[in-house]
């Protein structure tokens, strides 16, 4: 259940402290996962001062968000050494040195230290067996090289000129990387309390028993799922305009999967794969192993959160929300071979990709599962899906009456079941703009019509349903479908799906389905009583940590929104929600669409949209700025500690839209908050802002998206919002 329970403070008590809260819930991570966290002790995770001695060098680190993220949690202290200590060397005293050579680049010099950190973690403390250490310097080895191979040319070869050629041809082979004893001498010569003659090195490592795990964590955060989590090398942005690392000049109200992932959130996500790493090098625990304990933890943990029984649901993990689609209409077709009739509510407000995977067909060209797919196919092309949309809103855009809806709905059942068909039912626990339908009660009378011949899926992957509510879907035998990247401002994506147990007896007819359609999903993902009841996987591929670790970071952010007082967060949000609305009102673009059902409600459920007579320009730039910053003052004023937890913004204009636009006219839809491209931040991987003697705002740039390029770093100033090196 939610750490509120123990760690929400009384009136007038002071806000709970950040890192209990997280050392709780990676604590319990851990145990429901068989893990041992290395570190914590006495239960709590230790976050210290960077010690970074020199100044220059702490700037430097500090400006490179992933670095900063993990200073406070490294094992050795940091300094600068001399140009033969290249790439790094930890001395004999435990001190992680680094080449000046690299403070002319701090994409570079970021690199250098995180390949050092990572050394560390397995040569700091003497726990590591002898025997274990030649596969610890190959996942060294396999991260130093993965880290090198994600900077640009140039600063690459900062790092390269400053090591031996052979050891720079080999760490710049790629896929031809080849571990050999040679090269994993000269990665021990970076310890000195390592022997690089040693017996340790004696044949070559291929492949690195770490796998995956031995990556850099931003390749994880963007692994196993669909090319939505791509990275445009241009932007070093995804399509939902976020990075798989924190980004801390954004503030990410994650209404569309728009959240990046808080530093705090990667740093525990950096510690799960470090634990991992010793399990897998240390202990000698395969991966499929590691990977199967650590789904049942999340499952645990999810459910837990959630105050699920654990006999009251299964539970299959999904890389992304829209993937619990195509898992719900599979065990939905898994009931018999009738047609299937799938009934949408609104799938404009919940994912672009909803409709597809509702007919049975995959939404990318990239299935999250690792196998290869083409967007449009049918999973199941034996099986015949329909698909019937219900719309949320009228033609103008207004919210539709509930029994308006409920009526179509019991139309479109009773046609469907007339004509011999099995139906999923959807219920829309709230859509991007805050609407909900049909209700519980309507869909209760739904199921009456054909209790044998009617499923229900709840669509609750916004996450903004009481969770009291979702486990009353749970107890009526329906399938709820979650997501951590939205409410709950996890990174995208992931997904999960809650499976009634009474769904138990088409286990053999769903093994049969995944077997026919493995970008589905895979049998790993499942909890432990579907797990062996389903087909091996037939991918050649092994299975993604991905999603786990996308998972991590939301429920942390749910538990750290639990622990506040519900005081607290009802004036930021009125202060936030009137502020935002007072502002809509005096927009020159916009006119404001109230819901029907709620005038009184106490929630922002209305929405906006375009006027007819004036062009489309959703959320100007002065909205941007004036709501972003109530928010953060609304916080604030209330109790200075927010600044500690309210993260700071980001608004991209994207439209839902909501009905037909003849001829293109009168567009109408919904803002979903994100920062404009135009603005700061939008290509710099880092930024500060100064102000010249007139007045205008500068900004000077540490880390360009375009070209990798550096700031000025004597100070000079490099442009608004243009990157010296590529004029970008």
């Amino acid at each position: 259940m939610l750490l509120k329970t123990e760690l929400r403070p009384g009136r007038g008590e002071p806000l709970p402290d950040r890192a209990a809260v997280l050392s709780e819930v990676y604590r319990r991570l851990c145990s429901s996962s068989g893990l041992v966290s290395s570190g914590a002790e006495d239960g709590k995770l230790k976050w210290a001062e960077p010690r970074v001695a020199h100044p220059l060098l702490l700037r430097m680190l500090q400006a490179d968000p992933s670095v900063c993220a993990i200073l406070p949690t490294a094992r050795v202290p940091v300094a600068l050494g001399l140009s033969e200590h290249a790439p790094f060397l930890i001395n004999r005293s435990g001190l992680l040195l680094l080449p000046p050579a690299l403070l002319g680049s701090g994409s570079a010099l970021a690199a250098a230290t995180r390949w050092g950190l990572e050394a560390a973690h397995f040569f700091a403390c003497d726990s590591l067996p002898p025997s274990c250490i030649g596969h610890a310097l190959a996942s060294t080895v396999h991260h130093g090289a993965a880290l090198l191979a994600n900077l640009c040319e140039h600063d690459r070869n900062l790092v390269l000129d400053l090591l031996p050629d052979w050891v720079a041809a080999a760490l710049t082979a790629g896929a031809a990387l080849e571990l050999t004893p040679r090269l994993l001498a000269w990665q021990a010569s970076r310890v000195e309390t390592l022997d690089p003659d040693s017996q340790w090195f004696t044949a070559p490592v291929d492949p690195p028993l770490a796998g995956e795990l031995s990556l850099p964590m931003e390749r994880i955060l963007a692994a196993g799922g669909d090319s939505r989590l791509i990275v445009d090398p241009q932007t070093g942005l995804n399509r939902y305009g976020t990075v798989p690392r924190p980004r801390p000049e954004a503030v990410h109200f994650s209404s569309s999967t728009a959240s990046s992932i808080s530093d705090y959130g990667f740093t525990l996500c950096e510690m799960l794969r470090h634990d991992l790493l010793l399990a897998a090098v240390s202990d000698g625990i395969a991966l499929d192993e590691l990977r199967l304990r650590l789904t049942d933890g999340v499952i645990h943990q999810l459910m837990a959160l959630l105050c699920i029984e654990p006999s009251a649901a299964d539970v299959a993990l999904a890389p992304s929300g829209s993937d619990t689609e195509l898992l719900a209409v599979m065990l939905a077709a898994a009931a018999a071979e009738e047609p299937l009739t799938n009934v949408l509510i609104a799938p404009e407000e919940t994912g672009r990709a909803v409709a597809l995977a509702g007919g049975g067909r995959f939404f990318d060209d990239l299935a999250g599962a690792g196998a290869p797919v083409r967007k449009g196919q049918q999973a199941w092309p034996n099986h015949s899906i329909e698909v019937k949309q219900v719309a949320i809103r009228a033609v103008d855009g207004r919210p539709r009456a509930t029994t308006e809806i409920e009526a179509e709905l019991r139309n479109i059942v009773a046609a469907a079941l007339a004509q011999g068909h099995r139906i999923l039912l959807h219920g829309l626990a709230c859509s991007k703009t805050g609407l909900s339908a049909p209700s519980t009660a309507g869909v209760i009378e739904l199921v009456a019509m054909a209790p044998d011949r009617i499923d229900v899926v709840v669509d609750a992957c916004q996450m903004r349903t009481p969770f009291d509510q979702i486990v009353n879907w749970i107890n009526l035998g329906w399938m709820v479908q979650l997501s951590g990247s939205k409410f709950f401002t996890g990174p995208p994506f992931s997904g999960a799906l809650t499976i009634p147990p009474r769904y138990r007896e088409r286990a053999s007819r769903v093994c049969t389905l995944l077997a026919a359609a493995p970008g589905v999903g895979r049998p790993e993902d499942w909890n432990a009583w579907w797990r062996p009841r389903l087909m091996p996987p037939t991918s050649s591929s092994p299975p993604s940590f991905g999603f786990l670790f996308r998972w991590l970071p939301a429920i942390a952010e749910a538990h750290l929104l639990g622990a506040l007082p519900t005081q607290l967060c009802r004036e930021v949000f009125d202060r936030f929600r009137n502020s935002l609305v007072s502002r809509l009102a005096r927009s020159q673009f916009l006119t404001s669409i109230a819901p029907p059902d709620a005038p009184g409600e106490r929630g922002f459920r209305g929405c906006v949209r375009a006027r007819a007579d004036r062009p489309f320009h959703p959320f100007d730039r002065l909205l941007y700025r004036h709501s972003s910053g109530s928010l953060w003052r609304a916080a604030n004023a209330r109790h200075p500690g927010m600044s500690e937890i309210v993260r700071t913004a980001q608004f991209r204009p994207q439209p839902t839209p909501r009905a037909a636009e003849p001829g293109g006219a009168d567009y109408r839809g919904t803002m979903r908050s994100h920062r404009p491209a135009g603005d700061a931040g939008h290509r710099s991987g880092s930024a500060r802002t100064q102000y010249s003697a007139n007045g205008h705002r500068r900004a000077f740039f540490h880390d360009c998206w375009v070209c990798r390029g550096g700031c000025d770093r004597s100070g000079s100033c490099v442009g608004d919002r243009r990157c010296h090196s590529c004029d970008r």
